[in-house]
């Protein structure tokens, strides 16, 4: 049996603080290798690859995005990991996503922090270091080790590694037991190979042979691999690459939950809400929000009352008492806080779908709206016809009802789409040049032109994105 891992150790930091450069230093891996990460000089997509310490362990490393853009990328980067190594430059000091990486330190309840302190070479690293532990003890983030570094100085990247060493030693991970679950951060296909994803394994097994739950069907694991060797079982904590026989890329995207288990699929949570130290002025929670658990994201109602929080999902998740969830602002770039959750409502066994019963005549609306919420999870990006609501029996008083709900997201003239398509939609547009015309949305998107112009109409409104025919349209803080 293969794991757990010695650690998973995920970096976070201010954009161009260094944290690839640390980990090439470390690994003698570039773990930018798209051709838009080379181009832009920053990193986009989550990077993997493990680090042999001096004692002869191997911890897994994962390299998350600093740039704000992309922060539903690190936020699955760090629900991933057991320890954040937290990179601040000496030159530039405490910067704007160093305090948003700290928030979603402190929503996830990572107790492992590593303080590093790069580009040593450039300024004295003391003033940054001393004022980076005094945040962090003020934002009640406990700090393991810390340590100044310069890629430009071995002597410094060798003693990092002796420091990550005493850490892997002192705090080893041990074994966790329970069903097998891993959220899907990244999923592709490989010629001769079929479809394979990569995640943590945060407890449990996974042994080659057996079928996997994904929500949709039980997939067969076809085989396993860890850091590039083949293995036949693996033990959480550990990262891991699963080839799923018979599944099709896109039933195990980023943000799917692979369980060992059928599990209980539920749409509203409750749990006790801290407030993160970036929002701690909070006076009013808003009535939706961004929330991101495991790797997935998506917008969902919320409510506070005395310390605890109801959410309502856009649609059913597979979370159970224990999980942990960042909440975001509307707009995305803030964390409001976090949620442990305690209680789960709304819940169906997750089963492979079955052909709908003949309507019940007692209940032709529940029905519809059934039908309606089948198709939206199916196709979240078509909206269906007006022959669809009527066959299902679906007016335009239920879909704003619906709409009002959080249900779905509705945009008028008898236009419903998936209720994630809202933040799915603002993740594209942010890999667009800016400005970008409705066109390069629609196509961005995959959708018709009704539905992009409408949707655009919709981000407009909410102040996501801003802009005129002539000059073009813009996220809004971009």
């Amino acid at each position: 049996m293969t794991g757990p891992d010695s650690a998973i150790i995920a970096t976070a930091g201010h954009v161009d603080h260094g944290k690839t450069s640390l980990v090439r230093a470390l690994t003698g891996l570039d773990l930018d290798t798209t051709p838009q990460e080379r181009s832009r000089g920053l990193t986009i997509e989550l990077g993997h690859t493990s680090l042999r310490l001096p004692t002869g362990q191997v911890v897994s490393v994962i390299d998350a995005p600093g740039h704000g853009d992309f922060l539903p990328t690190t936020i699955a980067g760090l629900a991933g990991c057991t320890t954040v190594l937290l990179t601040v430059a000496a030159d530039e000091g405490w910067s704007q996503q160093t305090t948003q990486h700290v928030a979603v330190v402190q929503a996830l309840a990572i107790a492992k922090v590593i303080v590093v302190v790069t580009k040593a070479d450039r300024a004295d690293p003391t003033p940054v270091l001393d004022d980076s532990l005094r945040r962090l003890e003020e934002a009640d983030v406990a700090v393991m080790a810390h340590a100044c570094v310069s890629t430009k100085d071995a002597p410094s990247v060798e003693t990092l590694r002796a420091t990550l060493s005493a850490v892997a030693q002192t705090h080893a991970v041990t074994p966790q037991s329970g069903p097998a679950r891993v959220w899907v951060d990244r999923s592709f296909t490989k010629s001769g190979v079929g479809t394979i994803i990569t995640g943590t394994l945060h407890a449990g097994s996974i042994r080659v042979g057996e079928r996997l739950h994904t929500g949709q069907r039980p997939a067969r694991v076809r085989g396993l691999q860890h850091h590039g060797a083949q293995v036949s079982v693996v033990q959480g904590p550990i990262r891991v690459a699963i080839n799923l026989a018979g599944t099709g890329v896109e039933e195990v995207a980023r943000g799917t939950l692979l369980s060992g288990e059928a599990h209980d699929i539920h749409a509203v949570v409750r749990g006790p809400v801290v407030t993160s130290h970036q929002h701690a002025d909070v006076i009013r929670w808003p009535r939706e929000v961004l929330v991101s658990v495991g790797t997935a994201s998506f917008s969902a109602g919320l409510s506070v009352r005395e310390g605890q929080a109801k959410i309502r999902l856009p649609r059913s998740y597979a979370v159970t008492p224990g999980d942990r969830m960042v909440l975001r602002d509307p707009g995305g770039r803030t964390i409001l806080g976090g949620v442990t959750i305690t209680q789960v409502g709304t819940t169906k066994r997750a089963v492979r779908p079955t052909e709908p019963a003949a309507p019940r005549a007692c209940e032709p609306i529940a029905e519809g709206v059934q039908q309606l919420m089948d198709h939206l999870a199916e196709h979240p990006w078509q909206a269906p016809g007006a022959g669809d609501l009527k066959r299902w029996g679906i007016d335009g008083a239920t879909l704003r009802r619906l709409g009002a709900e959080g249900g779905v997201l509705y945009l008028g003239q008898g236009l419903v789409l998936n209720r994630r398509v809202a933040v799915e939609a603002v993740e594209r547009l942010r890999e667009l040049d800016q400005p970008f015309s409705p066109g390069q949305a629609r196509q961005a998107w995959g959708t018709s032109r009704a539905v992009a112009l409408a949707l655009l109409h919709h981000l407009d409104r909410i102040h996501m994105t801003s802009g005129d025919p002539r000059r073009g349209r813009y996220i809004v803080g971009h």
